[in-house]
């Protein structure tokens, strides 16, 4: 009788630390998809900064040589 009461107790313990296996698991799977996602979401936030300002230098690029061409032509009528 005590014997089994043991064995009982025993699987109880193996089932019980092997459900806290898998939820340690469960929760370390959850967290390298979340670190994932936030790594994705850092590369997507780059290349978005990125993309402005490549938007601006261009813009700034296209100013500069509108207000030389107009120079170059209040210069042609003197």
């Amino acid at each position: 009788m005590e014997e089994l009461k043991v064995q009982l107790e025993q699987k109880t313990a193996e089932a019980l630390q092997q459900n806290q296996q898998t939820t340690t698991n469960k929760s370390r799977e959850k967290l390298l998809k979340e670190r994932e996602k936030e790594r994705k979401e850092k590369i997507r936030q780059r290349e978005k900064e990125l993309r402005e300002r490549q938007r601006k230098r261009e813009a700034t690029i296209k100013q500069r040589e509108q207000q030389r061409e107009k120079q170059i032509r209040r210069q042609q009528r003197q």
